[in-house]
């Protein structure tokens, strides 16, 4: 369960400079999200042998005041972690108990995050949903629906969203090393193991349509090197095949864990 915090924190991190960078956002007169959530699979690559995968996605609520409250009140996945990361942090309509309520006013630093959410609130409003870190086969892609409440200007709006699990059909074909592993990957879940200590990469793939490549690279505790630099390859290391969709400002990749 730590992991997860620790995954969560960093989740609402990065959530909050994507929300800093919504500084164009319309106000809108009332408090509205979208129909639909996209989701997306991570996974945890501290256990090779036992592979754990998450969903997760963020909520965008627009034309929210500074004053208003904002709440979850329910979701029928059973498998979503029931605490959702609210952002800016002062919309959270939840009340937080005594005890954290004392750890916060003794940490500067999370006093400072608190003020910098409030200076740079944009009148949006980002719900983090995640699930528990399950095995592939436990883990469900199907569809699931959050019902949200704001409280606004004396007034209650009810929201709701679709939450979608998003896959990508990058590759018409991928040969590592001489094995074909093109089925091995699934559109959701990326990461596959492969025997390849001690061997030298040798990658090549296809890509499908609206697809292009962008590159491959192998972390090797936490440093990333070129095929070439990495020489043969280490137990551990990660092997990731980065690729592009049209209007993408950032890569994704499929990944290799070297067993």
């Amino acid at each position: 369960m730590d992991r997860m915090k620790k995954i969560k924190k960093l989740l609402v991190v990065s959530v909050f400079l994507c929300f800093m960078a919504l500084g164009t956002a319309v106000v809108q007169a009332k408090p509205a999200v979208s129909g639909t959530t996209k989701m997306e699979t991570f996974s945890d690559l501290s256990n090779p042998k036992s592979l754990k995968f998450y969903l997760s996605g963020q909520i965008f609520i627009t034309g929210v005041s500074k004053d208003a409250k904002v709440y979850v009140t329910s979701c029928t996945s059973k498998q979503v972690d029931p605490d959702p990361s609210i952002v800016p942090s002062f919309l959270d309509g939840e009340e937080r108990d005594a005890e954290d309520e004392e750890d916060d006013e003794e940490d500067a630093e999370q006093d400072e995050f608190y003020q910098q959410e409030l200076a740079n609130f944009k009148n949006v409003c980002t719900i983090t949903i995640m699930t528990e870190e399950m095995s592939r086969k436990k883990l469900s892609l199907s569809d699931f629906t959050v019902k949200i409440k704001v409280k606004q200007g004396g007034k209650d709006y009810n929201l709701q969203t679709t939450c979608k699990a998003e896959g990508y059909k990058a590759f018409k074909k991928i040969k590592v090393n001489g094995k074909n592993i093109t089925k091995k990957f699934s559109p959701y879940f990326r990461v596959y193991s492969m025997k390849l200590a001690g061997k030298k990469l040798k990658i090549s793939y296809k890509m499908n349509k609206g697809y292009r490549k962008a590159g491959v690279v192998i972390s090797r505790k936490g440093k990333p090197l070129s095929v070439k630099k990495a020489g043969k390859l280490k137990k551990g290391d990660l092997i990731h095949i980065e690729f592009l969709k049209k209007g993408w400002q950032k890569s994704d990749a499929f990944t290799i864990l070297v067993k």
